[in-house]
């Protein structure tokens, strides 16, 4: 368990700290590999002089700047269109959603997909982006290539590919 140290500085009132009741109450904590997910840079300025001789210095209030632990993560969901009964000729399209649903821009995302059929595996191509919060921030440099260029926190790029189903899959995977 790592100690949290407190500190209360009162600069303008020397001593009074002593006359101030004081109640904290912690909610909890979220930890990532032992140390706190949110911590934050503490800075306090002091500055020193002199005026005939004597020195004279002051010290800033701290100052704490949040910081937030990086959180790469994707969601990926596949769906068909057709998922039984499937003859030779049918065309499946295959539907992939990718979200973003860490707290960082990802980038160059590209998405593969293998299977056991006799024919090439569908390769992802089309490209829709549902673009939530703060609008304008996920962006494609080439559209429906296969390749997202940035995909911000929050939003979902749907991808689409299709299958023709061969006569040698309805013969051999039956």
């Amino acid at each position: 368990m790592k100690k949290l140290n407190l500190h209360i500085r009162n600069n303008a009132f020397p001593g009074a700290l002593k006359a101030l009741g004081f109640a904290a109450v912690f909610m909890g904590a979220i930890f990532a590999q032992n140390k706190f997910a949110f911590a934050g840079i503490d800075n306090q300025a002091t500055v020193n002089g002199t005026y005939l001789g004597n020195p004279v210095s002051a010290q800033s209030l701290l100052v704490s700047v949040p910081v937030v632990t990086t959180n790469l993560h994707m969601l990926v969901t596949k769906t068909a269109d057709k998922t039984a009964n499937v003859a030779a000729g049918d065309v499946i399209t295959y539907t992939y959603k990718v979200t973003n649903d860490g707290n960082v821009t990802i980038h160059n995302i590209t998405l593969a997909d293998v299977h056991n059929a006799a024919g090439p595996a569908p390769v992802p191509g089309s490209e829709t982006l549902t673009d939530n919060p703060p609008l304008g921030n996920s962006t494609d440099v080439t559209a429906n290539d296969g390749l997202w260029s940035d995909l911000a926190p929050g939003d979902t790029i749907t991808f689409t590919a299709t299958y023709t189903v061969k006569q040698s899959d309805v013969d051999n995977l039956q």
